[in-house]
């Protein structure tokens, strides 16, 4: 493993890293090994050019063959791994959602001297919905890439 490939699997897991680690590491994981793995299988550095095999090279270019199906499978499941983080994090986010507006209307039906800051409030909840949808968005558009690029061997 060079350093070039797991900061390369680290850059592109990033997305995913951030939305889903703390949540869902399981997932996550799954999702760092997938990418490793389509690094691995895709990353080569050819240090001699007189070892390709230009038979199946040539063979290669004439059938537009050239994203082998295991390439193409694990960029399906990088597609499906990015996609269920996505819904994951829409479920976490509404969830979240649903619990703030039940403690605002308890702390509305209290008798409290202090009332909750409003503005404050609308702020928090603001941001951390403009976050969320950033997040999904984000992650949904990474699976969309991933599908997209696994059922058209690109």
């Amino acid at each position: 493993m060079t350093f070039a490939m797991l900061r390369g699997t680290i850059i592109f897991t990033s997305p995913l890293i951030l939305t889903t680690g703390y949540h869902h590491p399981g997932l996550t994981a799954v999702g760092f090994a997938l990418q490793y793995f389509l690094g691995s299988r895709t990353y080569n550095s050819l240090t001699n050019r007189g070892k390709i095999n230009q038979a199946v090279e040539s063979a290669a270019i004439l059938s537009l063959t050239t994203t082998s199906y295991t390439n193409r499978s694990t960029r399906v499941l990088l597609g499906l791994v990015h996609a269920c983080a996505a819904a994951l994090l829409a479920w976490r986010a509404q969830k979240w959602m649903d619990n703030g507006e039940n403690s605002d209307k308890e702390k509305s039906n209290s008798n409290s001297d202090t009332p909750p800051s409003t503005l404050v409030q609308l702020c928090t909840k603001s941001f951390w919905q403009a976050a969320a949808f950033g997040g999904i968005l984000g992650l949904s558009s990474i699976a969309a890439t991933w599908f997209s690029s696994g059922y058209y061997a690109q």
